[in-house]
C-alpha cells in the first residue's frame, strides 16, 4: 500500500497535510480554550507593535496628558501645597478641574478611581465645602469630566463595574471604564486589548472605554445608538462622520500603543503643575492656556511601593496604563484601529504557504535547495506581516502560516524525498545492483537512469561448441546409466547431476565475463543461452566506450585463457590419477570440461532504457541496429578471437590511438539484415604473463 501511495502523483501529500493542519486549526479556533500557537502569535504581535514605533501612525494634535507622578506626590506634600499624602482629599482634584476648565480644556477623563466617599475633615473644606461636594461642584460646572470606573467582579464573561457615589457620577459628564476585565489580566501577561463597553448584569446599564467617550465627544459621534455588529462596533455623527471599530466575539479590540510616556506628539506634564497654577490663579495670576482645546487623561503614573499602575505592554516591559486611554482616544480621532485578520484569511495563507513551498519543493527535487527556499518564502512572508502593521495596522497572521510553512518546507518534503530516494535507491540497486559495478550504482543514485539515445559499444561474449559441449555430457550420461543399468529414482539422480555439473561450468565461464565487465565499468545486459551482452556508455556518460569495451574484451580473454589452463592442469592431475588406479580401483574423477570464447564488438548509436514492466519483470537494455551487428557477428567468430567493426577501431584510434595500432586489418563479414558487409578487425590479446602456457 505504502508503495503505491509513492507511485501516486505526489501532490496528495501536501494537499493532505495541509488539509490537516487547517482542520486542527478550525478546531482549536472553535472548540479549544486555548490555541497553543497563540502565545506565539502575540510574541509576534508585540514584535511588530515595538517596530512600528520607529514609523508611528497619524497621532491627533488635540491630546494631552497629566501625569499624578513621584514628583507631584512629592509637591502636593510640601508645605507650600498643603502637605497632603495620598490618597489626597478630593478637593485637590477639584480645583485642577477648575484650572482645567479655566485654560479651556475640550474634554477631561480621569483614570482614577473614586468610589467612596471621603470624611468631611474641616481642614480639607473649601469655599465652605466638604471636599467631596467641591469635587462634585466642579464636576457639574467643568461639563465635561468623565470619571474612570474598572471591573468589581467578572462571572462568565459579565463584568460588574464598581458602583460609582451618586454624588460624582450624577454631577460627571460621563462614566468611562478603563476596559479591562479584570485585573489578574495585567497578572498574566501583556496588556494589549481593551474592552469597547461593558454591560453591567445589575442594571443593563451599558458603560463605554474611557477613551472611547473622550473621542466621541470630540467627534460629536452618539456613543448611545452605536451600531454593535459581528466583528465591529459603527459609530456616527449627526453630520455624516462615521468610525468603525473592529471587535472580537467579547467586543475587545487591540490598542494601537504609539503614544508612550516619551511620545513628543502629545502634550505631557505633572499633576502638581496644574494644581500649582490653580492656586495661583486663585491669587489673581495668569491663566494658562496649556491644555486648551486638548482631551485630557489624567492617570496615575507613580511606582513605588503602594502605587503602581504599570504594566507590560507590546511596547514595553512597563507603560504607564493610562495612557491605554489617550491611545484608544487617538485610534478613534484619526479613525485607525489594529485589524485583525480572521479565520478565513488565516486558513488561505497558511493553505497557500503551505502549497507554494511543496509546489516549489517537489519541481525543484532539492532537499537543501528546498530548505533555502522555505526559508526566502518564510522571510518575505514577515516582512510582508510587519510591513502591512506598520503601514495599515493590519495583523497579518504569522504563527500558523510559517508553522505550517516550516513543517511543509523542513518536515514533510525533506521527510518525503529521503523515503523517496530510499525507495529509489532500492529500486536502483535491484536493477543495476547486478549488471554494473558499485562506482556506476553510486553515480546512478545521484543521477537517475532515463530513457535515451546514446552513443554506445556492445559486446557479445559467446561460448564456442556449446551445443557439442552439452550433447557430449547427456551422451556420455546415457552411456553410464545403460552400462551401469540404472533405472527410476537412480537414473533420474544422475541426469539432475549431470544437469547440475553442466550449468555449474557454465555459470563458471559466464560469471568469470560478467564480473570482468562490472570491474571495466560497463553495463551487464542480460544472458542469452551461453552469450553474455553487455554494454558501454550507458546509464552514465562514457567518451571511452570504445576502449573500456576492448580492454574488458581482452581481459576477459586473458582470463578465461587462465582459468582453461588451471583446468588442464587439474584434468592432467586428474588422468594420472586414474591411471594410478588401474582398472580394479575406485572410480576416478571426470576430466574438468574445458570452454572457449568468441567476442564480438561494435559502436554506435542505440536507444538506452528499462525494458518490461515494473510490476513484473524489467531489464536495463539497449536496442537498435548497432546492437543487431554484434549479436550476429558474434555467430562466426572463431573460438579465441576478438572481432572488432571498423566504427569500434575508428573510436578507439580517436581515444587511444596506440591500443588501435595493435588492431590487424580482417575481412569484412557479410551479416544477416544489413545490406552491405561489415568491415572488421581483430583485436590480439596475449596471455598475462605467468600462466601456464
Amino acid at each position: 500500500m505504502r508503495s503505491r501511495l509513492l507511485k501516486l502523483p505526489p501532490v496528495w501529500i501536501p494537499v493532505a497535510l495541509a488539509a490537516g493542519v487547517c482542520l486542527l486549526r478550525v478546531v482549536l479556533h472553535h472548540f479549544s480554550s486555548r490555541d497553543f500557537l497563540e502565545p506565539l502569535e502575540l510574541a509576534t504581535y508585540d514584535w511588530r507593535a515595538k517596530l512600528a514605533l520607529s514609523h508611528p501612525g497619524p497621532v491627533a494634535t488635540n491630546l494631552g496628558v497629566i501625569y499624578v507622578d513621584e514628583d507631584s506626590l512629592a509637591a502636593l506634600n510640601s508645605p507650600e501645597l498643603g502637605r497632603y499624602r495620598w490618597p489626597w482629599p478630593r478637593s485637590v482634584f477639584g480645583r485642577v478641574v477648575r484650572e482645567l476648565q479655566a485654560q479651556g480644556a475640550w474634554v477631561v477623563g480621569m483614570d482614577l478611581f473614586f468610589f467612596e466617599l471621603d470624611r468631611d475633615y474641616a481642614e480639607n473644606r473649601v469655599d465652605g465645602l466638604s471636599s467631596d461636594e467641591f469635587f462634585a461642584r466642579q464636576l457639574a460646572a467643568a461639563g465635561n469630566v468623565v470619571l474612570g470606573d474598572t471591573a468589581e467582579n467578572v462571572v462568565r464573561h459579565a463584568v460588574y463595574l464598581h458602583p460609582l457615589p451618586d454624588l460624582f457620577r450624577t454631577n460627571a459628564w460621563a462614566v468611562g471604564q478603563d476596559g479591562i476585565r479584570g485585573h489578574g489580566e495585567l497578572d498574566r501577561g501583556v496588556f494589549r486589548q481593551v474592552s469597547a463597553f461593558v454591560d453591567d448584569p445589575r442594571d443593563g446599564h451599558r458603560t463605554w472605554h474611557l477613551g472611547l467617550v473622550l473621542a466621541a465627544r470630540a467627534l460629536g459621534l452618539d456613543l448611545r445608538h452605536a451600531r454593535v455588529e459581528p466583528g465591529r462596533i459603527v459609530l456616527t455623527a449627526p453630520g455624516g462622520r462615521r468610525r468603525v471599530i473592529p471587535v472580537d466575539a467579547h467586543h475587545q479590540f487591540y490598542v494601537d500603543w504609539q503614544i508612550g510616556p516619551a511620545s513628543d506628539a502629545v502634550r505631557q506634564a505633572p499633576f502638581a503643575d496644574f494644581y500649582r497654577a490653580s492656586l495661583d490663579r486663585e491669587r489673581g495670576g495668569p491663566v494658562s492656556s496649556q491644555m486648551g482645546g486638548r482631551l485630557v487623561v489624567i492617570g496615575f503614573a507613580a511606582q513605588g511601593q503602594n502605587f503602581n499602575d504599570w504594566g507590560p505592554t507590546p511596547v514595553g516591559e512597563q507603560t504607564p496604563l493610562c495612557l491605554s486611554h489617550v491611545n484608544v482616544a487617538n485610534s478613534l480621532l484619526t479613525g485607525r484601529f489594529i485589524q485583525r485578520s480572521g479565520l478565513e484569511t488565516e486558513l488561505l495563507l497558511l493553505a497557500g504557504l503551505m502549497l507554494a513551498s511543496a509546489l516549489v519543493g517537489f519541481r525543484l527535487r532539492l532537499v537543501t535547495l528546498g530548505f533555502v527556499i522555505g526559508t526566502v518564502l518564510a522571510i518575505g512572508y514577515a516582512a510582508l506581516a510587519v510591513w502591512l502593521y506598520r503601514a495599515h495596522r493590519y495583523w497579518l497572521p504569522m504563527a500558523w502560516p510559517l508553522t505550517g510553512l516550516l513543517l511543509m518546507s523542513y518536515v514533510c518534503l525533506p521527510t518525503y524525498w529521503f523515503v523517496l530516494e530510499r525507495r529509489e535507491r532500492r529500486r536502483v540497486r535491484r536493477v543495476f545492483g547486478n549488471v554494473v559495478s558499485d562506482k556506476v550504482i553510486n553515480h546512478l543514485l545521484q543521477t537517475p537512469a532515463t530513457p535515451t539515445r546514446r552513443s554506445v559499444t556492445i559486446y557479445f561474449a559467446d561460448v564456442r561448441g556449446f551445443t557439442p559441449f552439452v550433447e557430449g555430457n547427456n551422451a556420455r550420461t546415457l552411456a553410464r546409466l545403460r552400462a551401469q543399468g540404472l533405472t527410476g529414482a537412480a537414473a533420474e539422480a544422475v541426469v539432475d547431476r549431470n544437469a547440475r555439473e553442466t550449468l555449474e561450468t557454465v555459470n563458471l565461464y559466464i560469471g568469470k565475463v560478467a564480473e570482468l565487465v562490472k570491474t571495466f565499468d560497463g553495463t551487464l545486459d542480460k544472458y542469452i543461452g551461453d552469450c553474455v551482452m553487455s554494454f558501454w556508455g550507458a546509464p552514465i556518460n562514457q567518451d571511452d566506450h570504445a576502449v573500456a569495451c576492448v580492454k574488458a574484451a581482452q581481459a576477459v580473454h586473458r582470463a578465461i585463457h587462465a582459468l582453461n589452463q588451471e583446468r588442464r592442469a587439474e584434468n592432467a592431475r586428474r588422468q594420472r590419477d586414474r591411471d594410478a588406479r588401474g582398472a580394479d580401483g575406485d572410480p576416478a574423477l571426470e576430466p574438468l570440461p574445458i570452454l572457449r570464447f568468441g567476442s564480438a564488438i561494435n559502436s554506435g548509436v542505440a536507444t538506452v532504457g528499462l525494458m518490461g514492466s515494473t510490476a513484473h519483470l524489467s531489464n536495463y537494455t539497449v536496442f537498435g541496429r548497432d546492437v543487431i551487428i554484434a549479436s550476429r557477428l558474434v555467430r562466426g567468430v572463431r573460438a579465441d578471437c576478438i572481432l572488432a567493426t571498423e566504427s569500434t577501431y575508428l573510436e578507439v584510434q580517436r581515444r587511444a590511438p596506440e591500443l588501435a595500432r595493435t588492431f590487424i586489418k580482417s575481412s569484412a563479414v557479410a551479416v544477416a539484415g544489413i545490406p552491405e558487409p561489415v568491415p572488421t578487425y581483430e583485436v590480439p590479446w596475449e596471455p598475462e604473463r605467468g600462466s601456464p602456457g
